[in-house]
């Protein structure tokens, strides 16, 4: 990986102005040098761009913010742009709305992330909305879902006949080649064969990778994925979506757009930042991610923001906006005051009619809970665990459980016996056992919060609609990655010790002040703190 990052600026810094280079206006751009800047500078950022989606409308499933994030990435003038998606606002359905559209213009696409996990997402949204994709990389690294528009098994498929008929061929030449074993000049004419057909097979193997990938609409894969030496080999694309770039370092984030001749930037930066170990290289910049890079050029003026969300109860979204998104972030009516309680298979009760539930581990007389201090791991890795916590969250859960209506629509997958220390990674609890986090689907996960950054996955049912998520909260090294929104529906609840939240200014006055809907727990009864 870190190869091909550097293969990339070496690129970048040997063509990436070059007239000759397809991406030579996105460079211009990012840089801050070139013509592309000063029509940039002097057009004041042109959003109307109607003349360019010809007789294409868009569907009124989308709000203005979303409408306005298509268009502008539709725009053909515009080298650069970038959407910044806050979690729930629709950034993956804009994202696979504006792909097909610009696939209806006749447009090729590459499409990227730095991670499988997302890359895999897009995979599938773009599958059901019918276009031809096809999955580039490692298929062990590819989720089953998705497997079937991998590169391989596409050409496995195309080459599943063509296999059989040489397999024929071969194997009535070494019939063949143990009759003639005396004859050396037979002999080794059917060697010579039997070399050919291994040559043709790769051949033809070769042209069907290259059929697949130039006649797909869609080409996707990782960052990293994008220096494949088959799809460098492949015509410029006209467009490039790079999703979750806030968590890509830039370097890598060249390889794809320099094979591109326009490049979109979705992702937030608001959450999670590249994960860089180098203290040298974080002081070098490779901290800030080119999605934040670009919103701040030319005044913000390649950003457009999502601005309405439509996951989380509004007492929760507020507190996600005033903090990091200066107050633009808005709820849409239709989820701003859900609760847990409207569910008609939830019963009405404290904790399913409050969406800020925190259950603290500090009795009222300032001592905490028995068996709430930290440990750290016997394994040696260095990492804390809280058994007493964990004991707290697994009575919240079975609370959960038990406001069901219905506990027969209840199903979780089964886990092993575990040892005692690790019980902050699995849950057990009213017969229903729980596994672990990636064996669950992504809309059945619960995650507890705990003032350490370790998550305590585990699966939960779906009732209905309505699924109640557990939040993380986790010392905020940097306040906008200190909360992670995107886990967040009808409630968010979390576990911790109370003096830990009240330290927190940002917390406090930002969240818990402004909603005094506040639990206090002792392992035994949940209460009302007002």
């Amino acid at each position: 990986m870190l190869q091909r990052d550097c293969e990339a600026l070496m690129l970048l810094q040997k063509q990436g102005l070059n007239k000759k280079n397809p991406a030579s206006t996105i460079v211009a751009t990012l840089f801050g040098t070139g013509e592309d800047v000063n029509w940039l500078t002097g057009n004041d950022f042109p959003i109307d761009a109607d003349t360019e989606l010809g007789e294409i409308q868009l569907n009124d499933f989308f709000d203005e913010s979303q409408k306005r994030a298509i268009t502008l990435g539709l725009n053909r003038q515009r080298a650069v742009s970038v959407i910044q998606g806050p979690p729930g606002t629709g950034k993956t359905s804009v994202l696979a709305e504006l792909i097909g559209l610009a696939v209806k213009r006749c447009e090729r696409i590459l499409v990227t992330a730095p991670s499988n996990a997302a890359v895999d997402n897009m995979v599938e949204k773009l599958t059901d909305i019918g276009l031809n994709v096809v999955r580039v990389g490692n298929p062990v690294r590819m989720s089953p879902s998705v497997a079937s528009k991998s590169l391989g098994s596409i050409v496995e498929d195309r080459l599943a006949e063509f296999r059989g008929e040489l397999a024929r061929k071969r194997a009535d030449l070494r019939t063949d080649l143990r009759h003639c074993l005396k004859d050396d000049s037979l002999a080794a004419g059917i060697r010579q064969l039997l070399k050919q057909l291994g040559k043709s097979l790769k051949q033809r193997e070769k042209e069907t990778v290259k059929e697949i990938l130039s006649t797909a609409e869609v080409v996707l894969c990782t960052n990293t994925g994008a220096a494949d030496p088959f799809i460098r080999k492949l015509a410029t694309f006209d467009l490039v979506v790079i999703d979750e770039a806030g968590q890509a370092i830039e370097p890598s984030c060249w390889i794809p757009i320099l094979q591109g001749k326009r490049i979109i930037l979705a992702g937030d930066t608001c959450q999670l930042a590249p994960v860089v170990l180098s203290r040298q290289a974080m002081e070098g910049g490779l901290g800030v991610s080119l999605l934040e890079r670009a919103s701040k050029l030319y005044g913000g003026g390649l950003n457009h923001m999502l601005s309405v969300q439509y996951r989380m109860n509004d007492a929760i979204a507020s507190w996600a906006s005033k903090e990091m998104y200066g107050g633009l972030l808005q709820s849409s009516p239709s989820v701003a005051s859900h609760l847990l309680a409207d569910s008609p298979f939830v019963k009405a009760s404290l904790i399913t009619q409050c969406p800020l539930l925190l259950l603290d581990t500090r009795m009222p007389y300032g001592s905490l809970s028995l068996g709430c201090e930290e440990h750290l791991d016997p394994e040696g890795t260095g990492s804390f665990y809280n058994e007493g916590e964990a004991d707290i969250v697994v009575q919240h859960v079975r609370s959960l459980i038990f406001s069901a209506n219905k506990l027969d629509c209840l199903e979780t997958p089964k886990a092993p016996p575990v040892p005692a220390w690790k019980r902050t990674r699995y849950w057990y609890g009213v017969n229903y056992a729980v596994g672990m986090l990636g064996n669950v689907p992504t809309g059945d996960r619960v995650k507890s919060a705990v003032p350490r950054p370790y998550p305590v996955p585990c699966g939960f049912p779906k009732l209905g609609e309505y699924s109640p998520v557990l939040g993380l909260i986790v010392p905020p090294a940097k306040k906008k990655v200190s909360l992670d929104p995107m886990n967040f529906l009808l409630s968010y609840d979390v576990s911790g010790n109370m003096k830990f939240y009240r330290a927190e200014k940002w917390i406090k006055e930002g969240h818990w002040k402004n909603n005094q809907r506040l639990g206090f727990l002792n392992l035994i009864t949940v209460t009302e703190d007002e």
